[in-house]
């Protein structure tokens, strides 16, 4: 074999080595990005959820209009009206 040769094997098995350890960076990388957007979407919805519960204990107790619970909470006046219907 050939020193050329010798030479481009090892450069292929080295460029071998290389990519599996970049492939694994990116996909561990990739990994955290997908488990940080979860986390984050859950909290969004656990926290969505406890302003829908809040405007529904409001309404239950009636505390206040649909339409000073729509501007309390954020939830639009269309969506308290309909959680009201529901409650009735």
């Amino acid at each position: 074999m050939t020193w050329e040769q010798e030479m481009a094997i090892q450069s292929n098995e080295k460029a071998k080595e290389l990519a599996k350890e970049l492939a694994q960076d990116m996909a561990q990388e990739l990994a955290q990005e997908i488990a940080q957007d979860m986390a984050q979407e859950i909290a969004q919805d656990m926290t969505n959820q406890k302003v829908i519960e809040t405007a529904q204990k409001m309404l239950k107790e009636k505390i206040g209009t649909p339409e000073q619970i729509s501007i309390v909470t954020s939830i639009p006046l269309e969506k308290i009206l309909e959680l009201k219907k529901k409650m009735q």
